[in-house]
């Protein structure tokens, strides 16, 4: 009779994130793997197939966990225009706390993979959608009553917001500077009036 595997899924699944982030899909091998979960490779198998479709499992998680720390920001204020400049100042807290200047999982994962997988590509296309489609609900919200300019389309700006996300977070790898990232910010927002 074969061994039950007892682990909780949810910490293994993070600590499998944090690897990928850290080492990227290509840098990863099986051994780091169990090296980081501490599983063999058997229940690794068993438990979640090959390592791409960890890998793929790791992208759900950190989006998951992501949109939900991004959300509860975007919808905590009563102004649209201050649930975006919320969310943007949320995101500079994080790339402040991001000690190791890994910046974001997703983005990195673009970089890496969108253009050489068709599931990846898929994935991250999907996410972007998901994002821009929030944004300009919000942007049509803040242009119904008054706090956004209607002088540019909602997709426009959404599209706007989402590249200004990435570009944010790519900046935030390489300063330190919370001057210039508020001033990032600034300009972003003035878009919006």
């Amino acid at each position: 009779m074969p061994k039950n595997v007892t682990f909780d899924r949810t910490e293994i699944i993070g600590k499998v994130t944090d690897l990928f982030w850290r080492k990227g899909y290509h840098g990863t091998s099986m051994q780091d793997l169990v090296n980081a979960t501490g599983l063999n490779r058997s229940s690794l198998y068993n438990s979640f197939g090959d390592k791409f479709s960890l890998f793929l499992e790791s992208l759900k998680f950190y989006q998951e966990r992501e949109q939900t720390l991004a959300f509860a920001n975007l919808f905590k204020e009563k102004s649209v225009y201050a649930a975006i400049r919320s969310f943007f100042y949320a995101l500079i807290d994080s790339i402040e706390s991001d000690q190791d200047h890994k910046g974001c999982y997703l983005i990195n994962c673009t970089a890496e993979l969108s253009a050489t997988d068709e599931k990846v590509q898929k994935f991250l296309i999907d996410n972007q959608l998901m994002l821009r489609h929030t944004f300009a609900e919000l942007i049509r919200t803040g242009q119904d009553n008054g706090e956004i300019s209607v002088q540019k389309g909602a997709d426009d700006l959404a599209l706007y917001l989402f590249s200004s996300l990435q570009g944010l977070r790519l900046t935030g790898m390489l300063t330190d500077s919370r001057k210039e990232l508020n001033s990032v910010v600034d300009q972003i927002m003035m878009a919006l009036e």
